[in-house]
């Protein structure tokens, strides 16, 4: 396994860091926190300018035709700034479904339109309900009606579709997609709070008749492509949590060597050093587990287990160093002016999306032992 970068790789950082750095600052985290939609058009239309969500998609398709390592190396940069953006959702997994499941037409469509920007919002969790839930679709003419609800559905009011999982109406324990327009009348959606203020809601369909062209999986389901695809997005959330840990860890060693506390930097008191030392550790422990995982499916290799170990160590990672510097930064940690609060909350909203860390034990045990049903 060869885990040295290329130059185009670090290219690809450097330019990815420096647009964050340029049009992500914290304190457009704390805007778009206060905002119903949580999203920057003027970020979004320079990812796309820049090629970024274009990553994932072959170049027949319109896009860069590009690794799941180079995925990651952008969910990385965009971890680091808390990014609030459907970077995940949108340009690696419902790309990944459509690129997999799709037919050439819906290739051919919906492709090249999320390398320019559009947004596919995958709408598939559903509280309290075996996955994939209780969202039926059934056959009406050539197309699908779509019936049920999902739960913390990202960015619906900036999506162009809903990416809306469902069980086949034909094949039992198959899956199919619907692209559900967001705006059609038989759609509700209700904002829903987390800890991150992110742009989350509770969306339920009424009946909604979807035409056979936006439907993906008709003929043989979508099973096997859901379960490679959530694989990539599981990693691409472990990466974004590596990259917000080790930004909070260099903001917290920084506060640690200039605040002082009877005459010397508190970073010098073993508590705090040693506190520090064993996150760093942890951190970098992750980051090798999220890098193999990204390798290893880059080989066309299966890398559940990787990829559910990856996401379950990062996010705890990012969870411990989000309280770490919430303690290090003393009373100012727990402030909303202080940015430490701000990497913990985004800690625990990534630690409870895309499968919360019981789900994932669950998972790894059963693959472990053998008898998993998939995602």
């Amino acid at each position: 396994m060869d885990l040295d970068f290329t130059s185009e790789q670090d290219m690809l950082r450097r330019s990815a860091r420096g647009l964050c750095e340029r049009l992500f600052p914290l304190a457009t985290v704390r805007r778009l926190e206060r905002e119903r939609a949580g999203h920057s058009p003027e970020f979004w239309a320079a990812l796309a300018e820049g090629g970024f969500l274009a990553l994932r998609i072959a170049e027949a398709d319109g896009g860069a035709g590009l690794g799941c390592l180079d995925a990651i190396i952008v969910a990385e940069e965009l971890g680091r700034a808390l990014v609030m953006s459907s970077y995940l959702d949108s340009a690696v997994l419902a790309a990944r479904l459509i690129a997999l499941a799709g037919t050439k037409t819906q290739r051919g469509i919906w492709l090249p339109r999320i390398a320019e920007g559009a947004i596919i919002a995958p709408a598939w969790f559903e509280a309290g309900e075996a996955f994939p839930g209780s969202t039926t679709a059934r056959r009406s003419g050539d197309g699908l009606i779509v019936s049920g609800g999902k739960c913390l559905v990202p960015f619906v009011a900036s999506a162009h579709r809903l990416a809306v999982l469902a069980r086949h109406p034909e094949i039992d324990g198959e899956l199919v997609i619907a692209l559900v327009d967001p705006t059609a009348p038989e759609v509700s959606v209700v904002p829903q709070s987390n800890h991150a203020s992110f742009p989350l809601a509770k969306v339920s369909f009424a009946d909604v008749a979807v035409p056979a062209d936006q439907c993906i999986g008709l003929t043989c389901g979508i099973r096997k492509a859901w379960d490679r695809a959530f694989t990539e997005m599981l990693v691409a959330v472990a990466a974004e949590a590596v990259g917000g840990a080790e930004r909070a860890l260099e903001i917290t060693v920084a506060y640690a060597k200039e605040r002082k506390q009877f005459d010397r930097p508190i970073g010098g008191f073993q508590a705090i050093a040693h506190a520090l030392a064993d996150r760093a550790v942890e951190i970098e422990g992750a980051k090798g587990l999220v890098y193999q995982a990204a390798w290893t499916l880059d080989q066309g290799l299966d890398a559940m287990r990787l990829a559910s170990i990856a996401k379950l160590e990062a996010c705890a990672a990012f969870r411990r160093m989000g309280a770490a510097a919430v303690q290090t930064h003393g009373g100012l940690g727990f402030t909303r002016e202080g940015d430490a609060q701000l990497y913990f909350r985004r800690a625990k909203h990534l630690q409870l999306m895309y499968g919360d860390p019981t789900w994932l034990e669950d998972r790894i045990a059963d693959e472990i032992l053998g008898v998993g049903e998939g995602t």
